[in-house]
């Protein structure tokens, strides 16, 4: 990254990495960014019903090299063959933002962080979810 990047060295990407680059701090920033971007128009014209926000979530099965060790790194023959892999879960809207990704073990049921997510609430959004459909939307409010 230090190549593609004029005037900062690896050992700045490297401190801003270690000190600046976390979880928490991740998720704060993506929960602004998604709270500004509902007070666009823009964002509301996207939708089918302005009042409702409707998400979707899916995973996608990556493969981890066999060197690496990784918690959430599992063996699936189904997917992976005789390697290791993990599944990018990820939660987006109908207005295509991004508002929860997380990693998981490829031997895990998705279903669970549905269910997860669901219990959570972020940024000014409120989290519902139709019983017997399971679709899940979001309200503004």
């Amino acid at each position: 990254m230090s190549k593609i990047s004029k005037g900062i060295s690896e050992n700045k990407l490297d401190n801003i990495k270690s000190w600046y680059m976390s979880e928490g701090n991740t998720s704060e920033v993506n929960d602004k960014i998604i709270s500004y971007m509902d007070k666009l128009e823009i964002v509301k014209l996207m939708r089918a019903n302005k009042d409702i926000n409707h998400t979707s979530s899916d995973g996608q099965k990556y493969n981890i090299a066999q060197n690496l060790d990784s918690t959430n790194a599992g063996y699936s023959f189904k997917y992976f063959g005789i390697d290791k892999g993990v599944v990018a879960y990820t939660f987006i809207d109908e207005s295509h933002r991004l508002f929860h990704s997380q990693v998981i073990n490829v031997n895990e049921r998705e279903s669970g962080y549905v269910i997860d997510l669901s219990q959570k609430n972020y940024s000014n959004h409120q989290m519902r979810m139709k019983k017997k459909k399971f679709l899940m939307h979001l309200k503004i409010v």
